[in-house]
């Protein structure tokens, strides 16, 4: 068709480090470049490891990093909205809640969450945790819950996008440990809504989060240092307010209105405009 075409590219298999996924990968990428990209005006992504992946493939002329957005009217801080979550969980005001919201697979860090909070329970006596979405896992997070009692609350099936403000404000502060990341629209909304957050240095988590500043970076795998890391946070609440404080700020730079606006940019661009 001789009309300007835009590819946007949502995820990659550049972060795995499997070599049989990286040869499917390629094959796959030979076989876009052939069927989509070569037939293209430009190319998008929304992280910067899949610029730096896909520039080795195509012309960064025609290339352009334009990030996820967050929505920061409806992901924001909510007093109101803490309490209710809280309240009908029974987790009291001084509790620092822990969240861990992601789909449940292997990949997202699921195991070593779940060995960091083993970790953090026998260190603490206030620290609570949720475990929210679904996934392959769900069935094994459901098993072993009961071995943390009460002090891990559950909810593993899809929510609605109007339960999430809830669940990100009733939190004291969001847990990540991926092994793979792209740019992880969870990590933004939990910023968003005033949380710091924990993640691990892969995709483009350090891109969003500097560490000490506005959360903690630790390296993937490492449950002591994620257990370390909540516990940290947990005795400080002064830090977690300042973390949240910055999280806010840096996540209006990242607001949808904002990212429109580029992506706009682009496609008046291909029209001459």
């Amino acid at each position: 068709i001789n009309i300007p075409v835009v590819a946007t590219s949502h995820g990659l298999t550049s972060g795995y480090p499997s070599r049989i996924v990286q040869v499917t990968a390629k094959l796959l990428n030979e076989l876009s470049k052939k069927l989509v990209i070569a037939n293209t005006s430009a190319v998008t992504t929304v992280s910067r490891l899949e610029y730096d992946f896909l520039a080795r493939y195509i012309l960064t002329e025609k290339l352009y990093y334009i990030p996820n957005g967050v929505d920061t009217s409806f992901f924001k801080p909510d007093g109101e909205k803490r309490h209710k979550l809280r309240n009908k969980l029974g987790i009291a005001h001084d509790d620092v809640l822990v969240l861990f919201f992601a789909h449940l697979r292997a990949a997202k860090g699921v195991f070593t969450f779940l060995k960091a909070i083993d970790r953090v329970i026998k260190k603490t006596d206030n620290v609570k945790f949720i475990i929210a979405g679904f996934g392959p896992l769900s069935c094994y997070v459901r098993e072993i819950k009961g071995k943390f009692g009460n002090r891990i609350r559950t909810f593993l099936k899809y929510l609605p996008e109007e339960d999430l403000p809830y669940l990100y404000n009733a939190s004291d502060v969001y847990v990540l440990p991926s092994y793979v990341e792209g740019m992880p629209l969870s990590v933004m909304e939990a910023m968003a809504c005033g949380k710091p957050v924990i993640v691990t240095s892969v995709g483009d988590s350090p891109i969003l989060v500097k560490n000490g500043v506005n959360g903690l970076v630790i390296p993937p795998g490492n449950d002591n240092l994620l257990a370390d890391s909540i516990i940290r946070l947990a005795k400080d609440p002064e830090l977690r307010k300042s973390m949240g404080e910055a999280n806010v700020k840096k996540m209006q730079e990242y607001d949808w209105d904002k990212i429109a606006e580029k992506i706009s940019e682009v496609y008046l661009s291909m029209l001459g405009r």
